[in-house]
């Protein structure tokens, strides 16, 4: 697996993660964040790669802030757990 392909497959399962997490459907994300419901589907399958203009509405709308889509499992971490991981040594 490719970089570009495994940071797509990261993103994907953390906009699904925190989606479901909502108790979210793909259709109210996409009417929330404005984005047609099978963009969401491609973006969680890694299948399309997503713009950080639409990464941003996603996270807008999931009211989380965009670069958790680019932490491994950010949507199973707790707030201090996210939070150490971002601390520089």
């Amino acid at each position: 697996m490719t970089l570009k392909m495994r940071i797509s497959a990261i993103i994907g399962d953390n906009v699904r993660g925190f989606r479901m997490k909502r108790g979210w459907s793909q259709a109210r994300l996409g009417e929330e964040a404005r984005l047609h419901p099978n963009y969401i589907g491609y973006i969680e399958r890694g299948e399309r790669n997503v713009t950080v203009n639409k990464l941003i509405e996603i996270a807008r709308a999931l009211k989380v802030r965009p670069y958790l889509f680019l932490i491994e499992g950010a949507y199973k971490k707790s707030i201090k757990e996210r939070n150490k991981l971002l601390q520089l040594d």
